[in-house]
C-alpha cells in the first residue's frame, strides 16, 4: 500500500510541474532559432518573379546580391505542383532586424506536390560552433523545420548551402541559428 501512495504522489508532483500544454519541464534553459543575418545589411528588397505553369512543372534559377550578402539558388516545380498558371517570386525582404530570409509567393497557391529549393546563402554572420538548421514560418508565425537533402555549412567563408529542400507550401525560409539562453 506505502509504495501505491508513494508512486501515486510521484505522478502528481510530476503533471504539477507540467506546463498549459502538459509537456513537464525539468529545466529553465530556453532554445531559440533566430534567421541569420548578413555580414553588412542588405540595403533593398531583392526579387525575382516568373511564370510557371503548374501542370508543366518549370524551373527559376535565381542569384541575388546586394553588397557582400547574396542568394543563388534554384526552385524546381514537378510536373502537376499546382493547378493553372502563376507568378512565383522569390524575395529577399530589407527587414529591420537583419535577418535573411526567402519569402516564397504567392502564399494563397496550395501546392499538389512538393516543389524542391536548393540554395546558398553568401556574406552570413556565423560563427564555428552554431548549430544551423533551415526552417520555414507557417501561418502561425511557429518556425518548422524543413526536410532536405543536405545541408553544408562553411564556418570560415560564411555560407550556408541547403540541396533539395522539400517545399510543400509558399511561405517565408532561411538558414535558422540555435542558441542557447539561461
Amino acid at each position: 500500500m506505502t509504495k501505491l501512495v508513494v508512486m501515486f504522489s510521484a505522478v502528481i508532483i510530476l503533471f504539477g510541474c507540467a506546463d498549459d500544454q502538459g509537456i513537464v519541464q525539468f529545466s529553465k534553459v530556453k532554445t531559440q532559432q533566430p534567421f541569420l543575418a548578413a555580414k553588412s545589411d542588405v540595403t533593398r528588397s531583392l526579387t525575382i518573379e516568373r511564370t510557371i505553369e503548374g501542370e508543366l512543372g518549370g524551373e527559376i534559377n535565381f542569384d541575388l546580391r546586394d553588397s557582400e550578402f547574396g542568394v543563388k539558388g534554384n526552385l524546381e516545380f514537378p510536373e502537376f505542383s499546382f493547378v493553372d498558371q502563376e507568378q512565383v517570386a522569390i524575395t529577399i525582404p530589407n527587414t529591420e532586424d537583419g535577418a535573411v530570409i526567402l519569402d516564397l509567393t504567392p502564399s494563397e497557391v496550395k501546392l499538389e506536390r512538393p516543389i524542391y529549393l536548393s540554395v546558398r546563402f553568401t556574406g552570413l554572420k556565423i560563427e564555428e560552433g552554431d548549430v544551423i538548421n533551415f526552417n520555414f514560418i507557417d501561418e502561425k508565425g511557429e518556425l518548422n523545420d524543413v526536410e532536405y537533402g543536405r545541408l553544408i555549412i562553411d564556418y570560415g567563408e560564411g555560407w550556408a548551402l541547403v540541396v533539395n529542400a522539400k517545399v510543400y507550401k509558399f511561405a517565408r525560409y532561411g538558414f535558422t541559428r540555435k542558441t542557447t539562453k539561461l
